[in-house]
């Protein structure tokens, strides 16, 4: 069992004690999470017997553990194989709700768990989840609120300032401000200038909705000018150029300053307190054809498709 496993397993256990007015004093938040990690709270070894299921349950109920999302996202393989390994422990149980019931009926007749597992995706009522967790007071995993936050990008960008995370240089647009100054635009033809923040090309334009994913980036003209276009992937393409240079006359939009990343994005993945996995797939404006062909000459030729050398050969 991975530590990140025996951490949200110990919470689990420290709702269902509370649940049963038991008086366990131990706090397993995660500032305690942290001293144990740094050696000043002991925890048990993994596979030590007094980790067993009849001794972190009392009683030996079973705890159910609800999936509520669209049947998109909860049917999606990598999900089914987290439920799959979910299920292994013993006294847990999952019930996935149906995409039906969750659009279609009123939350009281919505399947009861004793801990929720709820994201947001396109024609999720999200409305409805806080209203579950509302009813029946289940133990969320993951904040129902906060989904309204990274639904819209000006938000986001706020957290991760907030929490010290670095993020590029950035200007918001808002059109929809009554306030002029939240919407001055000056547009020369290598350059814009946003609320007085100059961005010279390349550079960003993203709705500020998330769920918007039209993104454009602009080039100057020493590199010939014109945008790159990214959309939602269509077939083998997610992205078109463009040789239209000026920036979008409607709606509300982040301008920030183009990171270059040799053709990948970088994407990090927390998968414990001390490490992380960095992964950096193809970025959508680089052509999807050219970039499956490498990939596919690398593999006949190396069998296999060690990263360094894709990135090198293209």
């Amino acid at each position: 069992m991975e530590w990140t496993w025996l951490k949200d397993w110990w919470r689990l256990k420290r709702w269902r004690k509370s649940k049963t007015n038991s008086e366990d004093s131990v706090c397993f938040c995660d500032e305690c999470l942290q001293e144990a990690e740094n050696g000043d709270l002991e925890l048990c070894d993994p596979s030590d017997p007094s980790l067993s299921p009849q001794e972190l349950d009392d009683g030996g109920k079973v705890v159910i553990v609800g999936v509520c999302a669209m049947a998109k996202k909860s049917q999606s393989k990598p999900m089914k194989e987290i439920l799959t390994r979910l299920q292994e422990f013993e006294y847990i149980k999952v019930t996935v709700f149906p995409e039906e019931i969750i659009l279609q009926k009123p939350v009281e007749e919505w399947p009861v768990c004793d801990c929720l597992i709820s994201f947001h995706s396109k024609g999720f009522p999200l409305e409805k989840a806080i209203q579950y967790a509302q009813l029946h007071n289940p133990y969320v995993i993951n904040n129902l609120h906060m989904q309204y936050d990274i639904q819209d990008r000006r938000k986001v960008y706020a957290i991760l300032q907030n929490e010290g995370i670095e993020i590029p240089r950035y200007a918001v647009l808002d059109r929809d401000s009554s306030d002029p100054k939240h919407h001055e635009l000056v547009e020369s033809e290598d350059h814009v200038e946003v609320n007085g923040v100059v961005f010279n090309k390349p550079f960003v334009e993203k709705p500020v909705s998330a769920e918007d994913h039209n993104i454009y980036i602009y080039y100057p003209t020493s590199a010939g000018g014109g945008s790159q276009r990214l959309f939602r992937k269509i077939g083998s393409r997610s992205s078109v150029y463009s040789p239209e240079s000026r920036v979008r006359k409607t709606g509300s939009f982040i301008y920030e300053d183009f990171m270059p990343t040799d053709g990948t994005d970088v994407k990090v993945s927390s998968i414990a307190l001390w490490s992380s996995r960095i992964n950096k797939p193809k970025t959508p404006d680089v052509t999807e054809r050219n970039f499956r062909n490498t990939c596919v000459t690398l593999l006949k030729k190396t069998g296999n498709l060690h990263w360094p050398r894709v990135k090198s050969a293209y």
